[in-house]
């Protein structure tokens, strides 16, 4: 799955240990892919912007896309 994260974000702060730590140990064929970025004009922020693009994910923060069909924003 990928994960976006921004740095300073409250929601992202309680969010980052459950998929980080808490999912991949839970669940062993699990692969978190993470973009962190401090700056909404930073490559890993316009990279969350084509998954925007792609999927209509709304483009907030925290955000996990499973596939296509399926993910969550914070």
């Amino acid at each position: 799955m990928v994960y976006f994260t921004k740095i300073g974000c409250p929601v992202c702060a309680h969010t980052d240990p459950v998929v980080l730590n808490d999912w991949p140990a839970k669940y062993n064929d699990l692969v978190v892919i993470e973009y962190v970025f401090n700056s909404w004009t930073e490559k890993n922020a316009i990279v969350m912007g084509e998954y925007n693009l792609a999927y209509g994910t709304g483009g907030g923060v925290p955000l996990v896309i499973k596939d296509a069909g399926a993910y969550w924003s914070g």
